[in-house]
């Protein structure tokens, strides 16, 4: 596949500029990482951002999607809100979902502030969290934790997401483990996993995250 040999080369991927609301300046590996996200984006194919930890997997992330809210809302401004299929949406799923290790979900919600503060975020995620998904729609991203997922699948399936991300997607390397077969049972138009050790133990600890990514 024509498409698919362009990834082996990329530097003749198309070029992204960082999103205008951004608000950090990107390196130049990162800009790189992000042109590569929104090519599999285009492609339907889910990604494994593997950069060493420290890197920027998160800004590239947040950069991402923060492009996509500035192009959509650009496209419906000029289409009066016409049905969109530049994204390769089916219909207006726009909120995400991040899954993380509980220890990093205010993390995650302090970067959001910090890099996309027009990216609405809720945590979904502790004892006073509200046990429906009917309020996702008014955001653009949900944080929630692996544990917490796993616990509230039911209504977590209710929804098909923008996106879903895992991050220190390790956690799922265990393909007969309860978070792994929870988080398959998740309705995404995209999946992207974000790992430094996206191999611990053997290489079944990658497939099973690629697997997530591009089911089948």
């Amino acid at each position: 596949c024509l498409k698919l040999e362009k990834l082996n080369v990329p530097e003749e991927l198309p070029a992204l500029s960082a999103p205008v609301g951004l608000r950090t300046e990107m390196r130049p590996y990162q800009v790189e990482g992000l042109s590569w996200l929104h090519f599999l984006q285009v492609n339907n194919l889910g990604g494994c951002l593997a950069d060493d930890m420290g890197l920027g997997k998160t800004v590239q992330t947040l950069a991402l999607l923060q492009w996509n809210k500035e192009n959509r809302e650009a496209s419906e401004e000029k289409n009066n809100g016409g049905q969109m299929t530049l994204f390769g949406q089916e219909g207006n799923n726009t909120t995400s979902l991040i899954i993380v290790p509980a220890s990093l979900s205010h993390n995650w919600y302090n970067e959001i502030m910090k890099f996309c503060p027009s990216l609405k975020t809720l945590i979904h995620h502790g004892t006073g969290r509200r046990k429906s998904a009917a309020h996702f729609s008014k955001y653009d991203i949900i944080i929630s934790s692996y544990h917490t997922v796993r616990q509230d699948i039911q209504f977590f399936t209710a929804v098909t997401f923008f996106y879903v991300v895992l991050d220190e997607s390790q956690h799922i390397k265990n393909p007969s483990s309860n978070i792994y077969r929870a988080v398959m049972q998740l309705k995404a138009e995209h999946r992207l996993v974000l790992t430094g050790t996206p191999v611990e133990n053997s290489l079944t600890d990658l497939w099973t995250q690629l697997s997530f990514v591009n089911p089948g």
